[in-house]
């Protein structure tokens, strides 16, 4: 059996009022059964709030009967940069129940103008915003708060915070997509279109991948840590079945055949791979394949699945309308993931412990091309439009775009840190990159490969899925 990869490091961004970001790692604490998941996200602060900068030392959720029950902060300051766009304030594991509020205290608050600053004075008492929301056992809530600029800085020398509150709606399914967050068991729902978290779901204690059914508006989450596939109702946000897979097997990254019908699975820790039908959610057939499976990638047809093993530093190909390997072919060390060609002639992996960029036969797996890019590739994605490939690597704060002809590097795109995912929304022509040591999803535009937009998620982030990827 392999050993569990850990992904259970959580990033807290503590941004000082005065300086750049700082980070730090804090305790995962799963939740127990009669506590909820909460997280508190802040709204782009308003164009007239411009000169001001301010400093958050406490959020707490309050309960109906008036407890403040406290929330880890994320955030503290708003540095200028990211003043524009919804940032996460503060989560955290509270008591199931009824609310009434969420509290946030102000401690520094400085109010810059063009012929310089003074610094504002600031209440000692918390300022509530009202907002009414439940939290039943086990699952997850958001809160949105937006700051009310004008009733919140009183005759220039004081700021006494007024928040507005409220549960974002949901958006329309065909504008959602999903981060799956391995730190904190987590799912966090956003708006593509808007570029903002609309919602969190709670799952088991290590969601490691999600596959969409556009379809049938399913969708399907590995979860490594407890063995489990859960099923979301996309049309409605929520998980709605869950299906155990045998102890031990450590699911990983699975592909759904172009007709919904079935799930394949790699389980990482029982070197296998689970065929799931996902109308019944029973196991149709479990094959055996080399050790270590952690990425199913079907071709265009889905009638080939290609199992990348890392472990065992090979490739595992199954015939899956007859369920049973085809062919298995040695690589180079550790191949994590791969992706197809517009055409789908030619099969391009990557390998974690080689500086070579395979290209291979779909056919047979012989190899047509070593590209040498660098060590510690992490994740591929190629853009079926044009055929160019965008490759992270690990340590590498940009993300590198390739030519598909020559597999030369042009000019890459800053993340400002190494991108775990990647993943393409057809619609709008953006890419989604993952970025765990930041704890956000850059959204980049494939004309212009500029970011265009940034959002918050939870902790340990490891995968992106939307409706209309590509």
């Amino acid at each position: 059996m392999v050993q569990r990869d850990i992904f259970a490091v959580i990033i807290l961004i503590a941004c000082s009022l005065f300086s750049g970001c700082l980070m730090r790692s804090l305790p995962f604490q799963p939740l127990s059964g009669t506590e909820g998941l909460l997280s508190v996200y802040l709204d782009p602060l308003q164009q007239d709030a411009e000169g001001l900068v301010f400093e958050i030392t406490r959020v707490a959720a309050v309960s109906e009967d008036g407890t403040h029950h406290p929330l880890v902060p994320a955030i503290t300051g708003f540095p200028v940069q990211d003043r524009n766009r919804q940032r996460l304030l503060a989560f955290g594991n509270v008591p199931a129940g009824r609310y009434q509020g969420i509290a946030c205290t102000v401690q520094k608050a400085v109010l810059k103008r063009g012929d310089g600053s003074a610094e504002l004075l600031t209440a000692e008492a918390p300022a509530t915003a009202a907002v009414t929301f439940d939290l039943a056992p086990r699952t997850a809530a958001m809160v949105s708060l937006n700051l009310v600029y004008p009733d919140s800085v009183r005759t220039g020398f004081a700021f006494d915070p007024v928040f507005s509150a409220m549960v974002p709606d949901r958006p329309l399914t065909g504008l959602t997509g999903y981060v799956a967050n391995a730190g904190d068991g987590s799912l966090t729902l956003f708006d593509k279109k808007r570029m903002q978290v609309a919602g969190v779901l709670a799952t088991g204690s290590r969601p490691v991948s999600i596959v969409l059914d556009q379809g049938r508006k399913r969708g399907y989450v590995a979860d490594a840590g407890e063995d489990l596939v859960e099923v979301i109702d996309l049309a409605e946000g929520r998980i709605i079945n869950k299906v155990r897979l045998n102890t031990g097997d450590v699911p990983g990254e699975p592909a759904l055949t172009p007709d919904g019908g079935i799930l394949i699975i790699p389980n990482g820790g029982a070197d296998s791979v689970t065929f799931l039908d996902t109308r019944t959610l029973l196991e149709l057939a479990r094959i055996p394949v080399a050790q270590g499976p952690r990425s199913v990638l079907l071709d265009r047809t889905g009638q080939r699945a290609y199992v990348f093993s890392p472990t065992s530093n090979m490739i595992s190909v199954i015939d899956v309308p007859y369920r049973s390997l085809a062919v298995s072919a040695a690589v180079e060390a550790e191949p994590v993931r791969g992706q197809f060609n517009r055409s789908g002639d030619r099969l391009y992996a990557i390998c974690a412990r080689s500086p070579y960029l395979l290209v291979l036969d779909p056919a047979s797996l012989a190899v047509i091309t070593r590209q040498f890019i660098g060590m510690g590739m992490t994740a591929i994605k190629v853009d079926t439009r044009t055929d160019t490939l965008y490759l992270a690597m690990q340590y590498d704060p940009v993300l590198g775009v390739y030519d598909p002809f020559s597999l030369s590097r042009g000019a890459g795109i800053p993340l400002g840190g190494t991108a775990a995912a990647l993943a393409i929304d057809g619609d709008e022509n953006n890419l989604y990159a993952v970025v765990p040591e930041r704890r956000v999803v850059s959204v980049v535009n494939l004309v212009s490969r500029k970011i265009i937009g940034e959002f918050d998620v939870g902790s340990g982030p490891l995968w992106v899925a939307m409706m209309g990827e590509r």
